[in-house]
């Protein structure tokens, strides 16, 4: 949905932007959520033999972890936005830089909605 609305701005910079700092946020989403295949296992064993203590402690522990995963994620994204688009060849100074350095930042601040859903 993004890239159909940024296209039709009719600015490539911000395409271009666009698809660098998704591409960024996605990786990164990516190495950090490995929690939900830990923690299904552990919550269908406990659910499959009807232990619903044990089912809501591993689901609590699980969001505590998503949180704590998620902030690290949004402040590495945020705090280092330069760092980051560098890795997919968007320097400073440049116009797809200037416009995806916002989005990349504002996007972060998803990180802990997301990885939480996941």
């Amino acid at each position: 949905v993004d890239i159909f609305w940024v296209g039709r701005m009719g600015v490539a910079a911000s395409l271009a932007a666009q698809g660098a700092s998704d591409r960024i946020f996605s990786s990164t989403f990516w190495v950090i959520t490995f929690l939900p295949s830990l923690v299904a296992p552990l919550v269908a064993k406990a659910a499959a033999t009807g232990n619903t203590q044990e089912v809501q402690r591993q689901v609590g522990q699980a969001i505590f972890l998503s949180v704590i995963i998620g902030t690290f994620g949004m402040l590495l994204l945020t705090q280092l936005p330069q760092q980051a688009l560098a890795v997919v060849g968007v320097l400073p100074g440049t116009e797809v830089f200037n416009h995806a350095r916002p989005y990349i930042i504002i996007r972060s601040l998803s990180f802990i909605p997301a990885i939480i859903s996941t």
